[in-house]
């Protein structure tokens, strides 16, 4: 499942429309990979804008020549995340020191889509798969959603 089958935006736009609520005005596209996604986001949100966040160097890099035409995209080399601070998902246990997090890219043998795809762990976890990823070091700058 891929594309509107799996982001449900044209749920997400009728249901504004029909309801009266205000259009998006921002949306945030974490793992933004090479960029893709950005032209099915303004088919449905238009006149939003699009903090775009991908913390490989080098989908970032093809991000921003994909999106560069877009004036209201702005690509950030940025994970975001809270595991760096926190051991549960709700910021209820923080760790004594923030710990690093790790970027894993996927490979053509992780399946299909695993172009410009990437897994963000805590130093020292492995990706649920055995196979299908490699490590590409260190996630670099990490934000949470409160930073951001």
């Amino acid at each position: 499942m891929e594309g509107n089958a799996c982001y449900k935006f044209s749920t997400i736009a009728n249901y504004l429309r029909s309801t009266g609520y205000a259009p998006v005005r921002l949306a945030i596209d974490v793992g933004c990979n090479v960029g893709q996604m950005r032209q099915m986001m303004r088919e449905y949100f238009p006149e939003a804008f699009i903090d775009a966040l991908e913390p490989v160097d080098e989908y970032y890099q093809k991000a921003c020549a994909a999106l560069a035409g877009d004036t209201n995209v702005k690509v950030l080399p940025v994970a975001l995340s809270s595991s760096h601070r926190y051991a549960d998902d709700l910021g209820a246990k923080p760790h004594d020191s923030e710990m690093a997090l790790q970027i894993f890219k996927a490979l053509p043998e992780s399946g299909p889509g695993w172009v410009g795809g990437s897994r963000l762990l805590r130093a020292g976890d492995r990706p649920s798969r055995a196979v299908g990823y490699e490590s590409n070091g260190n996630a670099g700058r990490v934000v949470t959603l409160d930073e951001l």
